[in-house]
Parts: C-alpha cells; sequence; structure tokens
C-alpha cells in the first residue's frame, strides 16, 4: 500500500490505518546508569557488562544470550540494566557504528552497560524492539550523521541523541512490525547457522583429506599412488610484481587492473594502469585463472584463483604451475594458520617468494589432485550460494526497513 503523507509507511499491515505520531526519543523513555568500565577490568566475575566495541563488532542486534558478554572482575552495588533496555555506542571512529543500538532481551539482574554507551529504557508508549529496529534505517543514520560530533573519534551525546524524531504508530502496529523483523532475524540466524556448519564441515574435509585419513579411489575402485614429498619450487614457478611510482598520475590512467593484495579474491580492482606503468616498473601481468598468493599485508597468507587478467605489486606473488591450482588453493587454504604462525608470528617478518618456494608438501597423483579439487569446488559453491541466500535476505530487510518505517 502506497500513500503520499509524509508520516504514513510506503508498506503497511492492512489491518492498520492513519498517520504515525510523531515523537522525539526523549518522549518515549529516559536513561538509565552507564559504567565508564574498560576492557582492563574484563575477568572472572559475576557481573556482565557491554562494551561499546562489542556493540560495533560482534554483538546481535537483540541480547538473549548472556554469555555472549564478558565478566568483569569488579563487585559492587550496580544499577543492572533490564529487559527491553536499548543500549547505544556514544563514540566510533566512523559514522557507520556510531549511535549503533542493541536491546536486551534476556531477564538477568547481572547485566550493565560499559564504557562509551548509553542506556535507554522505553515507556509504556513504545515498544522496544520497535524502537531498535528503528535504528537501523536510513532516517536514523542520516539524523546521527548530522548530530555526530567530534573528528578522530566520533561521539553522540544523550541531549542530541533524545532529539531524534520518529513516527510512532499505535502500539499493536508497532508490536505486528516488531514481530515481523524479529522472525525475519531469526529467518537470517538460522541461514547463517547452516553457512557456518558448512565452514565446519569443510574444515573438518581439509583435515582428512590433506593428512590422507580420507583417500580417494580411481574409476576402477583402486587406490592412486602413494603421495610423494615434494618441494614447492620443484613444479610450480613464481614471481611477484612491484608499483609504479604513484607520483607519475600518467601511469594510473589505464585499463589493466592493477591488483593489490587485498583485492586477489576480487573480480575488480580499484586502481588501473597502463602499458608504460608496466614497462617503467616492477609490475607483473597475470592472467585470469593463475594462483595468486598474498604475501604481506592485511591478508598476508590469504590465497585465490584470479578472476580476471591483470598486474600485480610485490605483496602478491603469481604462482604458476600445470598441477591442479584447485588443489593447491585448499592445501595453501589449509596450511594458513601454520605458515603464519610459523613465519610471521615466529619472528620472520613477512612472507616472501623464497619462503613459498621451499615449503614441503605431499603431492598426489594429477588424478587425485583433480578430485579433490573438484570435491572442494562443489562444497565452496555450494558455501557460495548459502552465503548468497543470507545476503539477499539481509538485503530484502533492508528495503522492508526504508518501506516499512517513516
Amino acid at each position: 500500500m502506497t500513500d503520499l503523507k509524509q508520516n504514513i509507511p510506503e508498506l503497511r499491515f492492512p489491518e492498520f490505518e492513519g498517520e504515525w505520531e510523531e515523537k522525539k526519543l526523549s518522549d518515549l523513555g529516559s536513561y538509565s546508569k552507564s559504567y565508564s568500565f574498560s576492557r582492563d577490568v574484563e575477568g572472572v566475575g559475576k557481573v556482565h557488562h557491554i562494551h561499546y566495541g562489542d556493540i560495533h563488532s560482534k554483538l546481535p542486534s537483540k541480547i538473549s544470550d548472556i554469555n555472549l558478554l564478558p565478566t568483569i572482575k569488579e563487585s559492587k552495588d550496580f544499577e543492572f540494566l533490564q529487559k527491553g533496555d536499548i543500549i547505544f555506542a556514544d563514540a566510533s571512529e566512523d559514522y557507520k557504528d556510531l549511535g549503533k543500538a542493541i536491546m536486551v532481551d534476556i531477564d538477568e539482574d547481572n547485566i550493565i552497560a560499559g564504557l562509551h554507551t548509553h542506556v535507554f529504557r522505553p515507556n509504556l508508549q513504545a515498544v522496544s524492539e520497535f524502537l531498535m529496529y528503528y535504528t537501523k534505517t536510513l532516517n536514523y543514520f542520516k539524523f546521527i550523521k548530522r548530530q555526530g560530533t567530534g573528528i578522530s573519534v566520533l561521539g553522540i551525546s544523550k541531549k542530541n541523541l533524545s532529539n531524534f524524531i520518529l513516527g510512532l504508530p499505535e502500539y499493536k502496529e508497532q508490536q505486528r512490525i516488531s514481530d515481523f523483523f524479529s522472525k525475519l532475524d531469526r529467518q537470517i540466524e538460522l541461514e547463517e547457522q547452516k553457512l557456518a556448519l558448512l565452514e565446519e564441515q569443510k574444515k573438518g574435509y581439509m583435515q582428512k583429506i590433506f593428512s590422507q585419513e580420507l583417500r580417494f579411489k580411481d574409476e576402477n575402485g583402486y587406490d592412486y599412488p602413494k603421495w610423494e614429498i615434494k618441494l614447492f619450487k620443484d613444479f610450480t614457478n613464481t614471481y611477484s610484481g612491484g608499483t609504479p611510482k604513484s607520483t607519475n598520475q600518467a601511469f594510473y590512467k589505464g585499463d589493466i587492473p592493477f591488483i593489490r593484495s587485498g583485492e586477489i579474491q576480487n573480480s575488480e580492482t580499484e586502481l588501473h594502469i597502463n602499458e608504460d606503468a608496466i614497462t617503467n616498473s616492477s609490475a607483473k601481468l597475470v592472467e585470469k585463472g593463475d594462483l595468486l598468493y598474498a604475501l604481506y599485508g592485511a591478508t598476508s597468507g590469504e590465497v585465490a584463483i584470479s578472476k580476471i587478467k591483470g598486474a600485480i605489486n610485490q605483496a602478491v606473488l603469481c604462482i604458476k604451475t600445470e598441477e591442479s591450482k584447485s588443489f593447491l588453493l585448499n592445501y595453501l587454504k589449509y596450511k594458513k594458520e601454520n605458515i603464519i604462525k610459523t613465519y610471521i608470528q615466529g619472528g620472520q617478518g613477512n612472507l616472501s617468494a623464497r619462503i613459498i618456494k621451499n615449503m614441503s608438501l605431499k603431492l598426489p597423483s594429477f588424478e587425485e589432485q583433480q578430485k579433490i579439487g573438484d570435491f572442494f569446488s562443489k562444497l565452496d559453491r555450494h558455501i557460495e550460494l548459502q552465503g548468497q541466500k543470507i545476503e539477499n535476505l539481509k538485503q530484502r530487510k533492508q528495503g522492508l526497513l526504508q518501506k516499512m518505517f517513516v
């Protein structure tokens, strides 16, 4: 149902009508006490706290499991949170997480709000879940961007937060909307659990296959030959690239994708260079289908089969081989944690072509490599489709949030 009136949502349940009433957040409740405990006080204790950093990064919109919250060593007379309280993060390095809100959805008397939080306790006019979902709308994000203050660290005060103006329907409609989005969140949660299970299954298969606990048979049901110990340099050719001078902007006016270590998984790159850039630098060309390995940077140890033809910089190693790339891709994924621990955390600094070339592995016959690679490719496709399903649900939710609130 569509209506041009400002205070009627574009999409609405048919049993409700009339305009939503305009209210300030301050009309719908009051603030309760929060505490300035930092991470330093976390430890074994009986009191759980909500830290603003956890609101930013890992806590769900509704806290229904107290085990998600760290405990603190402090013990005194606290003002505990109640079910239905909304906790706002009042500080962030970016607008994306400034003012981000979660809701307490459990009856516990041992949870407090911690550092950089505002606690809002709705009154009887408002459904807590309705208000929480309202903070996921574009109107709320625009408000936060207008009201946030600061430069390197942004903040939102209680006074400014209280001035947020929202449309408030009757209580029954608030509840209906809240129930709808709760069910949608539950659907997303269940699909995320399926994805996590698939990813755990893949880890289990990696462990069993690369330890040879699980082996494939040939087409006649016989065992494949024994795996041979080899060094990477025995069956690969490797090279890394370089970076054209950033001061020469002409180099960056081309159509050759410039693949940096954080982009080896991508089908597009931020930067593009031209032939002159390659001629006048150490940048090297790679083909679509080449195996790319991130030597350093935030993605160190990541590996991918290139989706595009382009050029690489010095932080990317191209691995060319006649062996199965899919097998090697999954082997390097399986060994990533061990490689990082051995060479980077072990004091070597960055990874290098020399380190990779001198790594040893047990290599099966090409036919068995192909079977292993195909097995993981099918599993990866299943994981990818599950991830797409979750992303589609999240996009649907975002679209509905914009249409079902004013």
